[in-house]
C-alpha cells in the first residue's frame, strides 16, 4: 500500500478505491465518510495516510483529536483492542470470512518507551503507572474501581476498569468485530 514513484508520489496504479474501506471502523463510517467527503477528497485522504512518514507518537498527544485522521484510527485500535482482549480472555473472534481469527495479547506487559527509540527513553504519562486523566469525568463504576477516583488513576487503572471481559465496565458495546468490508472488494 502507498507505493511511491521516484519522485516520491504515489505511484499512478495505486488503488485507493480498494485501501479506502480499510480505513473506517465500519461500513456507517465508510457511508457518512462517502456522504460528507467528494470523490476527490476522499481519494487525498487515502494516498495521504497510506504515504504519510508518520512514526509512533504522531497521535499520542492531547492534541490528536484536532487530526481529522484521529477520528478514523481511534475507533478502529479501540474495537481491535476490545476484540484483542476478549480474544487473550479465551474468546474466538473471527476477523471475516477467510480472515482467520483475532489472535489474544501474547503478554499484556507494559511499554514504557518509544519502540522507536533507546531503552532509556521513557515518556511521562504513558507509563503504567503513571497518573492520567486527573479531573476528566470518568463513567462512575470506573471512578469507584479506584481509591479516591479519577485523580488517582494510572494508565494500568483505567485499562483494568474499562476490561470489556467484565460486565459494565464501558457505555458501549460492539455488535461484532468483522472486518468484512476489507474484503468486500
Amino acid at each position: 500500500t502507498g507505493a511511491l514513484d521516484e519522485s516520491g508520489d504515489a505511484a499512478a496504479d495505486f488503488d485507493w478505491e480498494n485501501i479506502e474501506p480499510c480505513l473506517y471502523a465500519s461500513n456507517k463510517t465508510k457511508d457518512l465518510m462517502h456522504n460528507i467527503l467528494s470523490k476527490d477528497m476522499r481519494e487525498s485522504m487515502t494516498r495521504m495516510v497510506c504515504t504519510a512518514g508518520a512514526k509512533e507518537g504522531q497521535q499520542l498527544e492531547s492534541a490528536s483529536p484536532l487530526d481529522i485522521v484521529f477520528w478514523m484510527i481511534h475507533p478502529v485500535l479501540d474495537r481491535l483492542a476490545t476484540a484483542k482482549r476478549l480474544a487473550t480472555g479465551g474468546a474466538k473472534i473471527k476477523f471475516g470470512e477467510g480472515m482467520g481469527h483475532v489472535a489474544g495479547f501474547a503478554t499484556e506487559d507494559w511499554t514504557e518507551y518509544s519502540y522507536y527509540s533507546t531503552d532509556d527513553l521513557k515518556c511521562p504519562g504513558h507509563g503504567r503507572n503513571d497518573l492520567v486523566l486527573s479531573g476528566i469525568p470518568m463513567l462512575e463504576w470506573i471512578e469507584r474501581s479506584v481509591p479516591g477516583g479519577n485523580a488517582n488513576m494510572t494508565n494500568w487503572d483505567f485499562y483494568a476498569a474499562t476490561d470489556p471481559l467484565q460486565f459494565a465496565t464501558v457505555d458501549y458495546i460492539y455488535d461484532g468485530f468483522t472486518w468484512d468490508h476489507c474484503s468486500a472488494r
